[in-house]
């Protein structure tokens, strides 16, 4: 028997030995916790975990045999995590009737797409706020990323949307006499409570509840309470109850404070949080997700994004609301996650938003790193680089901390030690002179094309030589139907020409006013690439 036992301990340390080790190394990694960088580092990673954080010598001395991946000049931070993400369907539809084109089986496949997006942009955890989708296929996006089926951040999901009959998150915009049988409706705390067991049988990890009006539909009223004081109560105590956490929509006051009261986890949105409101949310330590962008941005894209006229109306009244709102959050010191609400390709605009705000550029990093994996419960899994958390590490070239907008850009990205979007892919710049290009579309009518490639060979692009460090353009063109597309694609070698010419941030759209007339539309901002020349 002591024989068996010493072989089956020699076999167990043989098999710890044989775990590949990867170490990374990175010119600098933040602790998110103080805002501190810590330089030439190296993160020994093994079994999807953090073995060691270690200067780069000494960790290289303690992991001889690992795989080194050299970030080279990037910052390394921790994965991000999304805590008001939407995973199903096309999430750049917004129209009332979008959800009544879309199965569940296609809404599926499209949350396969979203989710690569999400990852691509250094988000390795998600918090799915509801869906309408009655076969929940939300949790079969969260089982497949579990079981590896799939690429995708780590998802926490909560089940159908709760809410009243005709309030926020009722999907059923048809005529009274079509027919349409929606599983989410609860009109009365019975009824609340039997919605919230169906979801919670079939796997929630989070319930979530539409507390009061909102804006993406045509007949609910954003400033009322449409669950009712004890609809509320009644879907926390049967959550919590099971273990689980609940999540609720809110934009009036009256419906923030009932909900607080009533004991949720979190307040989605606030956008009209009062000082009462506020002061009650510090005082039960209830958790805020304000996404701030996706209610700017929908005031700014209005009727491009397929909005009906009461839906535009709304977005644009409560806009004026959120900034005050947010003001008093942070007056408070409340708890605040980072959620974005929106298509994943806009998450870096919500850091920003979240800095225009009133928070410094660490705080909106921590809203995504330790704040929200401490609202989600697990900060001792995830939110920081250190030893025994998971693997999750995103790299961006220059320092976030300083300027927010430095996240647009990421260019690595690992989770639980797999690498899901590799540097290597995309060049290193060399010394003081990389190259950057900077992509943008515009559309022209068919008949006013040659006068606009004309303007931009002649004229405009010519006037850009004069910004040290403008490198070259190329002007594409292609008939798309019965416009003409443009794509004006130049070169930089470095961020602060760009700046020079774009503005603050590099976000500003610079549309020469002798061809904004030619435009039937546009990008609202340029895309930025790290390039290569590979002859």
């Amino acid at each position: 028997m002591r024989s068996a036992i010493v072989l089956l301990s020699l076999c167990a340390a043989a098999a710890a030995v044989a775990e590949p080790r990867t170490l990374v190394r990175a010119a600098r990694v933040l602790d998110v916790q103080n805002g501190t960088w810590s330089a030439d580092q190296g993160i020994v990673v093994s079994g999807g975990r953090i073995e060691s954080v270690l200067p780069f010598a000494q960790a290289r001395s303690g992991a001889p045999d690992a795989a080194i991946i050299d970030l080279g000049d990037a910052s390394v931070l921790p994965g991000f995590a999304d805590c008001h993400a939407h995973l199903l369907g096309n999430l750049k539809d917004v129209s009332a009737v979008g959800s009544l084109r879309m199965s569940s089986a296609q809404g599926a496949i499209w949350g396969v797409h979203n989710l690569k997006e999400w990852l691509d942009r250094g988000f390795t955890t998600v918090r799915d706020a509801g869906e309408i989708d009655a076969a929940y296929g939300q949790f079969a996006l969260r089982e497949g990323v579990a079981k590896g089926f799939i690429q995708g951040p780590r998802i926490h999901a909560a089940g159908a949307y709760v809410t009243v009959t005709g309030g926020h998150g009722d999907a059923n915009v048809l005529a009274a006499d079509q027919r349409l049988d929606r599983v989410n409706l609860a009109d009365t705390p019975d009824a609340v409570a039997t919605v919230v067991r169906r979801d919670l049988k079939y796997g929630a990890d989070w319930i979530k509840l539409m507390g009061t009006g909102g804006i993406l539909d045509p007949f609910s009223d954003y400033t009322r309470e449409e669950l009712s004081d004890e609809q509320i109560a009644r879907a926390v105590e049967v959550a919590h109850r099971a273990g689980r956490r609940v999540m609720v929509h809110a934009e009036g006051t009256g419906g923030i404070k009932a909900a607080v009261r009533a004991g949720v986890d979190s307040i989605e949105h606030g956008t009209m949080l009062d000082e009462e409101g506020a002061a009650l949310m510090e005082k039960r330590g209830t958790w805020l997700v304000p996404t701030l962008y996706t209610f700017q941005y929908g005031a700014e894209q209005g009727e491009k994004l397929g909005l009906e006229p009461v839906m535009l109306a709304k977005v644009r009244r409560i806009i004026s609301a959120q900034g005050p709102a947010f003001k008093r959050a942070l007056a408070h010191r409340l708890r605040i996650a980072f959620g974005l609400d929106n298509s994943p390709d806009l998450l870096p605009r919500e850091f920003a938003a979240l800095v225009r705000g009133g928070m410094t550029p660490l705080q909106a990093i921590q809203a995504a790193t330790i704040n929200a994996q401490q609202m989600l419960g697990h900060a001792d899994e995830a939110g920081s680089i250190a030893k025994g958390k998971v693997a999750d590490l995103v790299a961006v070239r220059g320092d976030p901390t300083r300027d927010v907008s430095v996240l647009e850009n990421v260019v690595f990205v690992m989770k639980e030690g797999a690498v899901v979007k590799d540097a290597a892919s995309i060049p290193t710049p060399k010394g003081e002179h990389p190259m950057i290009m900077r992509v943008w579309h515009g559309w022209t009518k068919t008949k006013d094309a040659d006068e606009y490639d004309r303007l931009l060979r002649d004229e405009i692009l010519p006037g850009i030589h004069r910004i040290k460090g403008y490198g070259g353009s190329w002007v594409l063109r292609r008939v798309a139907g019965d416009e003409v597309e443009f794509v004006t694609i130049t070169t930089w070698d470095s961020w602060a020409a760009i700046e020079e010419f774009a503005g603050k941030g590099r976000t500003k759209s610079v549309i020469h006013p002798k061809a904004a007339h030619l435009l039937t539309r546009h990008d609202e901002q340029s895309m930025h690439f790290d390039a290569a020349w590979v002859p």
